[in-house]
């Protein structure tokens, strides 16, 4: 994996790359980013995602949690590259300097032709949804209401564990 520094942008003109200047719609936004974050023998992949080019709200989806993120994640930490880590040292009134490579790195972006956006990122309406997915989804539905009953009833119970030394 090549963690060296690579800065991408979230709007870009295509125009300077294409031979034919027949097509004039060259503008492109990007709507997601796939970053990896560790090494070549192993990582953790996950994604930030927006779904309006005209909106700055992103969001992370990492596993089983989705929350909004801000455009200095999106954009700033994920360009590979040198981390630096400040630290105080109370002892001697200064600031040391720790500097790392990064282990964060966009690894697939995705970006939409601006002339498209309404077309691609247009809302799914349920009935477009296979029933399968569906399905699946009640049935995750089902396990976290389970979930959630089963810690509810362990936050009522109290573990009690006496400790005992002979001597």
């Amino acid at each position: 994996k090549i963690h060296d520094y690579y800065e991408f942008y979230p709007h870009i003109d295509m125009k300077p790359y294409i031979d034919d200047n027949t097509d004039t719609d060259t503008q492109y936004d990007l709507v997601s980013v796939v970053v990896h974050k560790g090494n070549v023998y192993g990582g953790h992949y996950f994604a930030f995602i927006r779904n309006d080019i005209n909106d700055s709200k992103w969001f992370c989806f990492n596993d089983e949690c989705v929350r909004e993120a801000d455009e200095f994640e999106v954009f700033d930490i994920n360009f590979g590259g040198a981390m630096s880590l400040f630290k105080y040292k109370e002892s001697t009134n200064s600031v040391i300097e720790n500097t790392s490579k990064s282990d964060l790195s966009a690894y697939v972006l995705i970006y939409v032709k601006r002339s498209k956006a309404d077309m691609v990122l247009k809302p799914i309406k349920i009935e477009e949804i296979p029933s399968e997915i569906v399905k699946e989804i009640v049935r995750d539905k089902k396990k976290e209401k389970k979930c959630e009953l089963m810690k509810e009833r362990k936050m009522k119970n109290i573990d009690v564990y006496f400790l005992s030394y002979k001597m």
